[in-house]
C-alpha cells in the first residue's frame, strides 16, 4: 500500500467513525472499525496461504528463514507487549483526569486503536514472513495473532470495567 493510499485509507476511516458518532453510534463504530481490521488479516492471511500452497511464491533460503523466525517473533511479541502496556497506561491517565465522558470516551477509543494497529502490525508482519519463507509456523503464528485481535473486540462491559462507568453513563454516549 502506498503513502498516498494509507493517507486516503486512515482519512476515511476517521471519517466514517466521526460521521457514525455523531448520530450516537460509539459503539457500533468502534465495532466496524474492529471488525474491518479483523477482516482485512484474516483475507490477507487466506490470500498468502493460497498463493503459498499453489507455489505462486517461492520460498528464500534456509537462512533468511531463520533471521525471518528471530526477527518475527521479537517483532511480533514485542508489539502485542507495546499495545498492551500502552492500552494500560492510557487507561490510567483517562481514569486518573477529571474529564467529561465524551472525552474519556475518545481517548479509550484512541488508545483501543492503537493497541489494534501494534497487534495488527505483528500480525501482518508474520503474515508477509510466511509468504517469504513458505514456513507454515509462521502461518499458526499469524494465526494466533488473529485470535487475539479478535479477543480484543470493543463492548459496552469492556468499557464499563476499563473505565469504571456505570450502565446509565455508556448508554449517554449512545445518545450524545
Amino acid at each position: 500500500m502506498s503513502l498516498q493510499q494509507g493517507y486516503w485509507y486512515t482519512y476515511l476511516s476517521v471519517h466514517i467513525i466521526n460521521k457514525m458518532q455523531q448520530k450516537g453510534n460509539y459503539f457500533r463504530a468502534l465495532k466496524i472499525l474492529h471488525t474491518a481490521m479483523l477482516a482485512g488479516q484474516v483475507l490477507f492471511l487466506l490470500i498468502v496461504l493460497y498463493l503459498v500452497f499453489s507455489h505462486f511464491v517461492k520460498p528464500m533460503d534456509s537462512n533468511a528463514d531463520k533471521v525471518m523466525q528471530v526477527a518475527t517473533i521479537v517483532i511480533g511479541f514485542a508489539c502485542v507487549f507495546g499495545g498492551i502496556q500502552y492500552f494500560r497506561k492510557r487507561l490510567e491517565k483517562i481514569k486518573e483526569g477529571t474529564l467529561l465522558l465524551a472525552e474519556k470516551a475518545e481517548q479509550y477509543r484512541a488508545a483501543n486503536i492503537t493497541q489494534w494497529a501494534l497487534t495488527e502490525g505483528a500480525c501482518l508482519f508474520t503474515i508477509i514472513s510466511f509468504q517469504l519463507t513458505s514456513n507454515y509456523s509462521f502461518a499458526v503464528l499469524a494465526g494466533m495473532f488473529i485470535i487475539y485481535f479478535a479477543m480484543l473486540s470493543p463492548s459496552k462491559l469492556k468499557m464499563m470495567i476499563h473505565l469504571s462507568l456505570n450502565e446509565a453513563e455508556v448508554a449517554g454516549l449512545e445518545k450524545d
